[in-house]
C-alpha cells in the first residue's frame, strides 16, 4: 500500500515523463503509466464539481437569508439553521 501512495505522489507531483519512468518503472504509454494519470485527472474533476456544488449551496443560502426564509442560530461551527 505504501508503494501504490508512493508511485501515486510521484505522478502528482512530477510531470517529466522520463523522470517518473526512471523513478516507478512504468514506461511512458504502458497501461499503469496511463492509469496513475486517468486517476489524478478523475480526482481533480470530481474536486471541481463538488466545490461548484459548495458554491451554489452557498449562493442559495445568501438568497433564503436575504428573504427572510431562514436564519441561522448560534456560531458557525455548532450552530443550525432556523427555519421562520
Amino acid at each position: 500500500m505504501a508503494r501504490r501512495t508512493f508511485i501515486g505522489n510521484i505522478y502528482k507531483l512530477v510531470q517529466d515523463p522520463n523522470l517518473i519512468s526512471a523513478l516507478t518503472g512504468h514506461v511512458e504509454g504502458s497501461r499503469a503509466f496511463s492509469r496513475y494519470r486517468t486517476i489524478d485527472m478523475d480526482m481533480k474533476m470530481d474536486l471541481v464539481k463538488i466545490l461548484e456544488g459548495a458554491k451554489a449551496i452557498e449562493k442559495h443560502l445568501a438568497k433564503l437569508k436575504a428573504e427572510g426564509i431562514i436564519e441561522r442560530e448560534g456560531p458557525d461551527k455548532g450552530g443550525s439553521w432556523k427555519v421562520k
